[in-house]
């Protein structure tokens, strides 16, 4: 069998980080504010069913569509920081509803917010590299 060798092209972290800000400031320019809302909530509820078949557990997308737009309301409220501990009251409480046990709820409910938050880690870097630029370019 004949040697193969597959080079991959060596990318900077900078010039990668670079093209995902030029890609940024386009989509921000281009995005129509009224699809905002609407595609945070479907993606949230696509999270949410994702990591809830992670978890052998299949609730219904009708009680997904009515519980995660009042679970997030219920995050909202300011007595705990990212709505931590009320989030998976919320869960535990609609989602024990159809049946779903309050242990898979609450590591729905975890692992949503850890998925969020692994997600955000790549914007944080671009803010901060944003914020230490130049602000004149």
């Amino acid at each position: 069998m004949p040697d193969v060798v597959v080079q991959r092209p060596v990318v900077s972290a900078r010039a990668w980080l670079g093209q995902i800000e030029v890609e940024f400031k386009h989509f921000a320019q281009s995005a129509q504010p009224e699809h905002g809302p609407v595609l945070t909530k479907d993606s949230t509820i696509l999270e949410i069913y994702a990591v809830s078949l992670g978890l052998g557990q299949q609730p219904s997308f009708t009680a997904l569509f009515v519980f995660v737009p009042l679970i997030i309301t219920v995050m909202m409220v300011p007595v705990s920081i990212s709505g931590l501990g009320l989030r998976e009251g919320a869960f535990v409480v609609l989602f024990g509803l159809t049946g779903i046990s309050a242990e898979a709820s609450a590591a729905i409910s975890f692992l949503w917010f850890l998925s969020v938050a692994t997600g955000s880690l790549p914007g944080l870097f671009l803010y901060l590299r944003i914020q230490g630029s130049d602000p004149s370019s």
